[in-house]
């Protein structure tokens, strides 16, 4: 009588109910640990990106100083919008060879030189101060330079980042004008409507805008709790002694005094 030999294969084996419960909980910790790690990475590659940016600006600036006996350029009137005549559209090409060095990485709007249709063409604009004074005067910086030139504000992070729907013109956003990269001092913006108020202050870096002085000092200042503010007086922090603006023109601004930074330093020259 033969034996009946019975042959079996190799066990199957597979993942139990509980061990498919125990990996997707082991992944979703990791997620939880890995992304905000990976979200800040990015937040700080833009934030050095953005300050490459600024200095890079900044260089182009002085070596037009160079050759215009002091002069930084500046924005004709509002410019009509068009990057043209922008003080950055008269960097470019010549001075200011790459142009996306005027796009910060963290700007929603991402503007571009060739647009201006809505946007001004820069992540970044120019001290409005500077460049509204009579005459411009103050643009001659050879000449006019501020008491604390290290802690005077000449380019920043301009805003708004946000849209707005213009009054009288057909359903739908449209991008706010940066009117040509001016960076005012206060939130007065106004554009197409009297009910239309936005703040030029921007928070993109976390919180912050980067800065770039008249000395060269690049600095991050923190904005977000002053854009919760409106901006209906000028702020006695801000005086210091030190701040034209407070002691003597009396316009309202945002303050940045609690950086080290302020819109000019020591009393305005005439022109």
């Amino acid at each position: 009588m033969s034996a009946l030999v019975k042959t079996w294969g190799p066990r199957r084996s597979g993942f139990t109910l509980l061990e498919l419960l125990v990996v997707v909980v082991l992944i979703t910790v990791l997620l939880c640990i890995l992304v905000p790690s990976l979200s800040r990475a990015i937040r700080q590659a833009e934030d050095t990106v953005c300050m490459h940016n600024l200095k890079e600006v900044y260089q182009s600036l002085q070596v037009y100083r160079l050759d215009h006996d002091g002069w930084i350029p500046i924005s004709d009137g509002q410019a009509g919008h068009a990057v043209p005549n922008s003080w950055f559209g008269k960097l470019y090409p010549h001075y200011l060879h790459d142009p996306e060095l005027l796009r910060c990485p963290a700007d929603p709007m991402q503007p571009g030189l060739t647009d201006f249709a809505h946007v001004s063409g820069s992540s970044y604009g120019l001290s409005d101060f500077v460049q509204s004074s009579p005459q411009g005067f103050l643009a001659n910086l050879d000449r006019r330079q501020p008491r604390r030139p290290m802690d005077t504000l000449l380019i920043a992070d301009v805003g708004p980042d946000g849209t707005y729907a213009m009054a009288g013109t057909n359903p739908g956003p449209w991008v706010a004008h940066r009117t040509s990269g001016r960076l005012p001092c206060d939130d007065s913006f106004n554009e197409g409507s009297s009910e239309v108020v936005l703040p030029w202050l921007t928070s993109r870096h976390s919180g912050a805008i980067n800065t770039v002085t008249l000395g060269g000092s690049l600095r991050r200042v923190p904005t977000l709790e002053l854009m919760g503010c409106t901006v209906s007086s000028y702020y006695a922090t801000c005086a210091a002694g030190d701040c034209p603006l407070c002691t003597d023109l009396h316009v309202p601004h945002y303050s940045f005094a609690h950086a080290g930074t302020f819109w000019w330093t020591g009393p305005v020259p005439q022109p």
